[in-house]
């Protein structure tokens, strides 16, 4: 098993001599975790002046230039924090990004290194600035309007302040975070990589189909008298399961075409800036919603049920992790509901609950975007070599 790291240095470099005799400054980007890929080389005033006006002429700025998907999530957080800064780089610069993390698995990768190039401009720049939410907006506003993946801040956030062995609290809605709750000595959480990647900045991908089905829902909701105001998609974070039970649901069809639904409404955009309504596509509203309601509820529990057993005799605590375990596999399953599920994903899963509780495996789900990607697993350290050995059989290494 590892743990995983991303790495970023950034360092002054000589300037490079333009056409015109004059020295050129330049941002040299590098990536040790794609071996092969050339640097991408980029003039930084042109850079500066792009970032200047706005992260979506950077955005197509890059594109003009044939930069690599990849050299934008470290391109469009250095244009992010330089424009919050108010200051960019007065010299040419080498970025070289080194990452244990899984590329495409579900656990943050892109997340990671847009953190590790905040906090290496931290540095570079001298900048005394504690960690802080505000570098996890700017890393988000990268991913969202340079990447173009249409990511909430939960990735950003959980890797500037996730501690190993602990469960990081995060209110999305809010952008807050609540103290650690450390996990019992022998508990474990373990990701068991697939190997299924997914894109959360494809085309048109199942985590933008269904963050595009619970904005609809959210949208129809409005009209619902005796619903709570729905303004956007982390109101619905604040809306109780019995309310959305009696209030909502009975508004919602389990599926509605994004043509129906244009029909009826103006589209989405005061409800999410990032959610596209395709006319062509089927979109699961009501599971999408009741999975959004449902997610901020279990959350909640499962945060109770760990902080109140913390100091409870074994058998108490193992039934609490059961139930938290119970939980994670209700979310699993309305993955699939809302088109985030993955054939292999439920095998393995299936697989390692064959074993349960009983065997110190609690539960388990897929994390992130889903469709593939990386199983998050509750269990006992002594439930380690069942897991491996499964892991094993796919050739997978586990990440702790």
């Amino acid at each position: 098993a590892i743990q995983l790291e991303t790495r970023v240095t950034i360092e002054g470099r000589k300037e490079e001599e333009g056409q015109d005799g004059n020295n050129e400054l330049v941002v040299e980007v590098e990536s040790v975790q794609f071996p092969g890929t050339e640097a991408v080389v980029l003039g930084l005033r042109d850079l500066e002046a792009k970032a200047r006006e706005s992260l979506e002429r950077v955005r197509l700025h890059l594109s003009s230039r044939g930069a690599p998907k990849w050299s934008s999530y470290v391109l469009g957080t250095l244009s992010s924090f330089c424009r919050y800064l108010g200051r960019f780089p007065t010299e040419s610069i080498r970025v070289v990004v080194d990452s244990d993390v899984p590329h495409g698995q579900g656990v943050s990768s892109s997340a990671s290194v847009e953190v590790a190039v905040v906090r290496a401009l931290r540095d570079y720049f001298e900048v005394e600035e504690e960690e802080s939410l505000d570098l996890a907006r700017l890393a988000q506003r990268a991913e969202n309007e340079v990447v173009g993946a249409p990511c909430g801040i939960m990735d950003q956030v959980a890797c500037l302040f996730g501690t190993h062995g602990a469960v990081l609290p995060i209110n999305c809605a809010s952008v807050s975070l609540s103290d650690l709750v450390y996990l019992p000595d022998d508990i474990v959480l373990v990701g068991f990589p697939t190997r299924v990647q997914h894109d959360l900045a494809g085309e048109y991908t199942p985590y933008e189909r269904a963050r595009t089905a619970t904005a609809m829902a959210a949208k129809i909701a409005q009209t619902c008298p005796n619903s709570p105001e729905i303004r956007s998609l982390s109101d619905i974070g604040c809306l109780s399961l019995s309310k959305f039970e009696a209030c909502v649901k009975p508004l919602l069809p389990k599926t509605l075409s994004g043509s129906a639904f244009l029909a009826k409404y103006e589209g989405v955009g005061e409800i999410d800036a990032l959610s596209r309504v395709k006319p062509d596509e089927e979109y699961p509203v009501l599971d999408a919603m009741e999975f959004a309601v449902q997610a901020s509820l279990f959350a909640g529990i499962a945060l109770s049920l760990l902080e109140s057993n913390a100091f409870s005799e074994k058998a108490v605590q193992d039934k609490a992790l059961a139930q938290v375990g119970e939980l994670m596999l209700l979310q699993h399953q309305s993955y699939n509901k809302i088109g985030l599920g993955h054939v292999l994903t439920d095998s393995i899963i299936d697989l390692l609950m064959s074993f349960g509780p009983g065997n110190g495996i609690y539960g388990a789900r897929s994390s992130g975007g889903g469709s593939g990607g990386t199983i998050c697993i509750l269990c006992n350290e002594a439930a380690l070599p069942i897991i491996e050995n499964i892991a094993k059989e796919y050739k997978i290494e586990l990440i702790l």
